[in-house]
């Protein structure tokens, strides 16, 4: 839905959800996304939507998961459950914002384990995430989904970084 560019009304939007605890910035920002997919024939035949974990660590921290509210407010708008126990990020990664392409690729190498198979199994997951600047994080932790058979993968992010 939106270009992410440092210094924009953007980046400070989504700012102030990831690190100033404004969970309700991602409540709307989903439902404004929800609302705008709501008649898309693709969405219909999603079964989950699974934001994008974080680590143990990350989520102590910051307290909760900017991703989750974003599938809330979709989830509320679309009818589309929302699935945060089936996936886990199982390793700690670095924060990705100074990394290259490939440093990137190497953080988050194997960092998601699917620990509930049967309920992913033959569904169509809609995976979530913030902002897509190389696809790294997305690609890991679709790759684990996708060992499951009959799995099917759309993803989603809010914004795409431009640089």
């Amino acid at each position: 839905m939106y270009y992410f560019n440092k210094d924009t009304r953007v980046q400070h939007v989504l700012h102030a959800l990831k690190y100033k605890n404004k969970k309700e910035v991602g409540i709307q920002l989903g439902q404004r996304v929800g609302n705008e997919l709501i008649n898309s024939p693709p969405v219909k035949d999603i079964d989950l939507i699974i934001p994008i974990p974080l680590s143990k660590q990350k989520l102590r921290k910051r307290g909760y998961n900017q991703s989750d509210c974003i599938a809330s407010g979709m989830s509320e708008r679309l009818h589309i459950p929302i699935d945060t126990t089936s996936v886990i990020r199982r390793k700690n990664t670095q924060s990705q914002t100074t990394m290259t392409v490939g440093e990137r690729i190497d953080n988050v190498k194997n960092a998601f384990e699917v620990i509930q198979v049967n309920a992913l199994v033959k569904k169509h997951i809609l995976l979530l995430d913030d902002v897509l600047t190389t696809g790294a994080t997305l690609e890991s932790c679709a790759k684990e989904i996708l060992k499951l058979p009959g799995t099917r993968i759309s993803i989603l992010t809010l914004a795409c970084a431009i640089e």
